[in-house]
């Protein structure tokens, strides 16, 4: 009902239009480089002496509406290429198709050194510029600059955002200082549910970067965004045969080396896209498997101000060591068909595996538990009986995500209509959490001193290394648990219904 006003509003409107400007036209066209006819999205697109004007979308397709018939003159510009003039003539009520090759800007050097080039970017910045509201587009050239490992710590890098991270690694993204569950997520436009069943964030570590043609970040709302996008919108977009002229293959290794626990890093991808049948039909497949192996030890203090001895005092202390192994996979795939310059059909499909094993070693002592002794100080104190506790903690943890999307775009001759059928499954289990406690029994006094360095306190439980004895500790609880979360979405929508 709702998308049946919005069209006779719309229809109503250019009938207005058409009496008050008399008779009117539409052009019709795409916008692409001069040399390899690569689309050129973001290019901006003018009527000269008139205010009309719009941009071209990821294809390099455009459409001017409302355009008084005769002839009239187009001005095309596009950051880093020569701007182009081009004169067409509108039929009345009629359709006009306009065919523009831009030519990049030539400059003339005695010499130069070249580093480089990021037509993607070049892309990016265009479709930036051009955006109707506040938003921040990556492309995935300026992505592979640094050796980020999922879209989390990509998206650290824009202006605003801010990361959460587990281990070292991103996780969870904060948009404009949001809570993180106010941004919502989405990959090529089909909104991501959650894995995590207690939270409505998207874990972005389950996706990795290398199936990414660019990340689209929204600041403000539009009426084609979800109502759930309080602080912002992410859109990952995948990789589509027709960003490029021709056949494009395309593979990567690389790795690192981890001083800490002498442990590596690994990661590869290949892509391959191509266009047939006279640049109709498109092909893109694309796969990448990443593997990180960190080991890591950390301390934690809680401190508490006791009023009788008018003292800060460490209440518990906390060691942890980590070893932890995470997998990434991931596929996707993408067929279109594009008859004309007024019709695109596609079919969509992405998944991302996530595998995180971890194993922790815990050591606490909690010295509320004893009776702090006399001459205690802010710096140093001695306990009688504190409570150590130590735990082994085997867990797994397996997000997995997929999407699978069919539509298209239909360009009429007074609005354009997007549509589409999409498919989205998140999925969070824990096939194995296993943890084994003991209690020690035989350390009845423990002290620490903080007077040498905060960093590196004194304390005297590894000086005397008492709870290296298997004697003093005493088995207390055994969990093993398991569990696992799903939630799936089917959306129809007719996505935007627009007239210029």
């Amino acid at each position: 009902m709702k998308n049946t006003i919005i069209v006779l509003v719309t229809a109503l409107l250019c009938a207005l239009q058409l009496n008050v400007q008399g008779a009117t036209g539409t052009i019709l066209g795409t916008a692409v480089e001069s040399g390899s006819g690569t689309p050129l999205p973001g290019t901006r697109v003018s009527v000269i002496g008139t205010s009309i004007e719009t941009a071209t979308d990821r294809s390099g397709s455009f459409s001017l509406r409302n355009v008084p018939t005769g002839e009239q003159r187009l001005l095309f510009t596009y950051l880093g290429f020569n701007p182009l003039t081009m004169s067409v003539t509108v039929r009345a009520e009629g359709i006009t198709t306009v065919d523009a090759r831009i030519a990049p800007e030539v400059l003339e050097l005695e010499a130069f050194e070249v580093r480089g080039t990021f037509e993607g970017q070049a892309r990016a910045l265009n479709q930036q510029r051009t955006n109707r509201n506040i938003s921040n587009i990556v492309s995935a050239d300026s992505i592979g600059r640094f050796p980020d490992a999922n879209i989390a710590e990509s998206l650290q890098r824009l202006p605003g955002i801010a990361i959460e991270r587990d281990q070292g690694e991103g996780r969870y993204i904060n948009v404009r200082g949001a809570p993180r569950q106010f941004t919502s997520i989405s990959v090529d436009g089909i909104s991501l549910p959650s894995p995590d069943s207690g939270s409505r964030a998207i874990d972005l570590d389950t996706i990795p970067t290398d199936i990414v043609n660019q990340i689209e970040v929204f600041k403000a709302l539009r009426p084609d965004l979800d109502a759930d996008s309080i602080a912002g919108a992410v859109n990952i977009v995948t990789q589509s045969a027709f960003d490029q002229a021709g056949r494009v293959v395309r593979g990567s290794i690389s790795g690192s080396y981890n001083n800490m626990g002498s442990t590596n890093d690994f990661r590869t991808a290949a892509t391959y896209s191509d266009v047939f049948a006279d640049r109709t039909v498109g092909l893109t497949l694309s796969a990448s498997y990443g593997r990180t192996n960190r080991e890591l030890d950390n301390i934690e203090n809680s401190w508490e101000f006791d009023d009788s001895l008018n003292i800060w005092f460490v209440e518990d202390t906390v060691f942890k060591d980590y070893e932890t192994r995470r997998t990434r996979t991931s596929v996707s795939g993408a067929l279109e068909f594009m008859p004309t310059n007024t019709s695109a059909y596609f079919i969509r499909g992405t998944f991302a595996k996530f595998e995180d094993w971890e194993s922790r070693y815990r050591l606490e002592i909690d010295y509320t538990d004893g009776t702090i002794q006399p001459g205690a100080t802010s710096q140093r104190a001695e306990f009688i009986n504190p409570t150590i506790v130590r735990q082994y903690r085997n867990r797994v943890v397996i997000n997995e995500l997929l999407t699978l999307s069919a539509g298209g775009r239909t360009k009429l001759d007074v609005m354009d209509i997007d549509y589409a059928l999409s498919f989205s499954r998140a999925e969070q289990y824990y096939p194995s959490r296993q943890e084994l406690l003991y209690r020690q029994t035989r350390i009845p006094r423990i002290s620490y001193d903080f007077s040498g360095s905060a960093l590196f306190p004194e304390i005297s439980l590894f000086q005397t290394n008492e709870h290296l004895n298997d004697d003093a500790w005493v088995f207390r609880e055994y969990t093993n648990r398991s569990n696992d979360a799903k939630e799936e979405r089917m959306v129809g929508s007719n996505k935007r219904i627009s007239s210029l």
